[in-house]
Order: structure tokens, then C-alpha cells, then sequence
């Protein structure tokens, strides 16, 4: 299995991003989602999956089960924005298995074997332009424009 790690990183401009979770500075986005997940099928079902960190009230009906597994599934990737989104994350690429079929005394036996990159590929946001340099080379294009054509007509007046 080929192993493709990606990490990105934006500018926390306009809150579209966080890098503080909650009341704590360590709070994490992990932290932020458990709690809230916790607190969302709490509130609507009265208990929780096992595989959350409070197992405290982990369910035991199967009604119960299936919707506290419902409201998981529909949220567990922040889906429905129950915490703000993290400024720095990172994506891993999983290729396909390799196979080898070549051998079949070893049909009945698995093997895994996972190929990292060297590299790790790391994607940035920045401001390519500031609204102070977008109005001063609009400015200087139009600048231009207007002394150009003030250049020509001069060149229209000119006797012959």
C-alpha cells in the first residue's frame, strides 16, 4: 500500500479557521469534535459509541446504538460544522493493495507491506495580493494608459 501524506495550512483570515478549540490553549480539534459528539448524542439519544473517550454512558440499547452511530456518521468528519475548522491538517493518500497471486501456498495467508515517500508534500495559503497593492497597480495601469494616449494625441497636432 502506497502511503501519500499531504499537509496544509491556511491564513486564519475572516474565521474561516481556528487554531484554539476551547477554553483550554491545549484543546485540540480531536478534543473539540469527541466533546461535541459526546454532547450531540447525549442530548438526543442519552448515550454515546463505545469508541468515544467518555464511556461513561455508552449505549446499550439497539435502537440507542443505531442512532448514536447515525448522529456519528453524520458528523464525524465535521460534516455539520460543530467545531470550527482547524488551520493546519493533514491528508493521507492510500493507494491500492499490492497483490501477489503469484503463489498460491500463500493464498491463505496475508501480508501487508506500506511504501512511504520520502517527500511529505506541504501546500500553504498567502496573500498573493494586499487590497493597498491591487489599487496601486490598477493605479499605475491606468496611469500608463492615460499618458500613453496623451502621448498620441500630441502626435495628432503635429504639423505635417
Amino acid at each position: 500500500i502506497a502511503i501519500n501524506p499531504e499537509i496544509i495550512q491556511l491564513l486564519n483570515t475572516a474565521g474561516r479557521c481556528t487554531d484554539v478549540f476551547g477554553p483550554s490553549e491545549s484543546d485540540t480539534y480531536d478534543v473539540c469534535i469527541n466533546t461535541e459528539l459526546a454532547k450531540l448524542m447525549n442530548d438526543k439519544v442519552g448515550c454515546t459509541v463505545p469508541w468515544l473517550m467518555d464511556k461513561s454512558n455508552i449505549c446499550e440499547k439497539e435502537e440507542d446504538r443505531k442512532a448514536a452511530f447515525g448522529i456519528y456518521q453524520d458528523n464525524r468528519r465535521n460534516q455539520q460544522s460543530i467545531c470550527k475548522n482547524p488551520c493546519s491538517f493533514s491528508n493521507m493518500y492510500f493507494g491500492p493493495p499490492v497483490v501477489g497471486e503469484s503463489e498460491p501456498e500463500l493464498a491463505d495467508r496475508a501480508r501487508m507491506v506500506f511504501y512511504f515517500r520520502r517527500s511529505v508534500k506541504v501546500t500553504r495559503e498567502f496573500v498573493l495580493y494586499t487590497v493597498l497593492s491591487l489599487v496601486a497597480e490598477v493605479g499605475g495601469y491606468v496611469g500608463l494608459l492615460l499618458g500613453f494616449s496623451v502621448f498620441n494625441i500630441a502626435s495628432v497636432f503635429t504639423p505635417v
